[in-house]
């Protein structure tokens, strides 16, 4: 199969696995937001931004990983792959061990946290549940980065999906029985171990099978791997100073409850992110590595024009939804925190429009190894958003949190990635940032504009909303495709051949990346 072909089967079922994520979303959550209260679903919140700090356990490694693997497959040295393996094992189980240590810290300091008695009570035997779970998925990293160097998303996908499906089911029957944030939890965790083994199994069944022996551990390999991650790490870092910490200072600032309507509010905009980046972004990063090199730097060139439109056109039907009919979704979703839910959400919408817009900007940094200045910026921004983030919400509660997002992450999106892709490519600046981001942003915006019409009939019906949606996406797909240059036709006819049959025609113009 070749990489085109496997990037769309990847990109085809990774799309199922986030549709029945956002679906599982958006009828779980009122379910268990009824089902514990405010405080306590506050509490889950709280309790998930703080496990999400053992990201900065990571060390850059979900990032570096699959490019490194991509690049020992393409070499086609079986050596290559165990030396790789065999020391990000022993890379992998030191972050393990070094988790399970500081959720024993966590576990001590955790009961002190809460107001709320019933959260308070629970709160240890929560986080050593979480804390064994992260533990074991660290060590999973491996496997999930093999997967990933063999662009066998599907695979991913697919283990994702049973997890998904498994926890919904389990977390409605924890609901209906009571038993709170300690049987969410156990749930969560047992079901992500699950997933863990099931990429485990994955990654052995490849050729070559991934194996890996501590004693090869090669520390030079080591150095070169933990080298190329630094930076990776510190832009994960950023990511972490900007969602993960905002819940943590809302709840200092205000309340557990305010955290509530902040998760409620930021929830979609993170998904949307989430769903860019498992169609497109991952896989990218990996696809951009196999051609990066002088023998292929007009591909990779071409490859990185025709991603920067299509996540444009992403960027621009997500944003525009949420931000048309996302108040009267939220009014029939939670209608008890809906004008709270949306003063976060209005904010969160463009910066997060932004970041899939540019996601192959990232990505092409990534491949040539040209992402440390990026990792410098992105932590200043990071660090910008905290302090705006505290200063905001002390003004006008937890929708400062969105438009301290709002601010800081906008201007790194739309400014500092186009800057540095455009370096590391050959490009003029206003080559990326004008042609590949603001005028394919403007053609986008006025494909969809048709779809205002239809704000008239949007009100808080399930199935109203559901019927504009899919119109609105009917029409920015098809007008989008017709509205293509030859070029772009070229590479979607290349990952979509189907589309032959519907008049869909490209050029001769662009070489076959497979």
């Amino acid at each position: 199969m070749s990489l085109a072909r496997r990037f769309l089967f990847g990109s085809g079922l990774s799309l199922v696995d986030q549709v029945l994520k956002i679906a599982s979303a958006f009828i779980l959550t009122p379910i268990i937001v009824n089902g514990l209260g405010a405080d306590l679903y506050g509490a889950w919140s709280l309790l998930i931004a703080v496990f999400a700090q053992y990201g900065w356990l990571d060390l850059g490694l979900a990032v570096s990983m699959p490019r490194f693997f991509a690049k020992a497959i393409s070499s086609k040295e079986p050596g290559a792959i165990r030396s790789l393996a065999s020391t990000g094992a022993g890379i992998f189980l030191c972050v393990a061990v070094i988790s399970a240590a500081v959720t024993v810290v966590v576990a001590w300091l955790a009961p002190a946290w809460f107001e709320a008695p019933k959260a308070a009570e629970v709160a240890r035997s929560v986080v050593i549940v979480f804390g064994t779970f992260l533990a074991v998925q660290t060590t999973a990293q491996l496997s999930l980065g093999y997967l990933k160097g063999h662009l066998r998303y599907d695979k991913i996908a697919l283990a994702s999906i049973i997890r998904v499906t498994l926890t919904a089911v389990l977390f409605v029957i924890c609901i209906q029985r009571g038993w709170g944030l300690l049987g969410i939890s156990l749930i969560h965790a047992g079901c992500g171990i699950l997933e863990c083994a099931m990429l485990t199994m994955f990654s052995r069944g490849l050729q070559p099978p991934l194996t890996a022996n501590l004693r090869e551990f090669d520390k030079t390999r080591a150095r070169e791997l933990l080298g190329f991650s630094a930076a990776a790490f510190v832009i994960n870092a950023s990511a972490n100073l900007r969602s993960t910490f905002q819940p943590i200072i809302i709840a200092s600032q205000i309340s557990e409850a305010a955290v509530t309507d902040y998760s409620l509010g930021s929830r979609f905009p993170i998904l949307f992110v989430d769903l860019a980046h498992i169609v497109a972004g991952g896989q990218l990063i990996a696809l951009f590595s196999r051609l990066a090199g002088p023998a292929h730097l007009e591909d990779l060139k071409r490859a990185f024009v025709f991603a920067c439109r299509m996540c444009a056109a992403m960027a621009v039907l997500g944003a525009g939804i949420m931000w048309m009919f996302g108040l009267p979704f939220l009014q029939r979703w939670i209608p008890a925190h809906a004008l709270e839910a949306w003063s976060v959400l209005m904010p969160s919408v463009l910066p997060k429009a932004l970041f899939v817009a540019q996601t192959p900007s990232m990505a092409v940094l990534f491949a040539l190894a040209r992402h440390k200045r990026l990792a410098v910026w992105d932590w200043v921004g990071g660090l910008c958003n905290v302090a705006l983030t505290w200063w905001l919400c002390a003004q006008v509660g937890a929708a400062g949190a969105g438009w301290a997002t709002c601010i800081e992450q906008s201007l790194i999106c739309a400014f500092v990635w186009p800057m540095f892709a455009a370096r590391a490519l050959g490009l003029t600046f206003s080559e990326v940032c004008g042609g590949l981001l603001v005028w394919p942003v403007l053609r986008a915006a006025l494909i969809l504009a048709p779809c205002t019409l239809l704000l008239r009939y949007a009100q808080p019906d399930y199935l109203i909303l559901t019927a504009i949606g899919l119109t609105s996406c009917a029409w920015f797909s098809v007008a989008s495709i017709f509205t293509m240059g030859t070029e772009e036709k070229t590479w979607l006819l290349k990952l979509m051949p189907f589309l032959a049959r519907f008049g869909i025609k490209g050029g001769a113009t662009a070489n076959d990346a497979s």
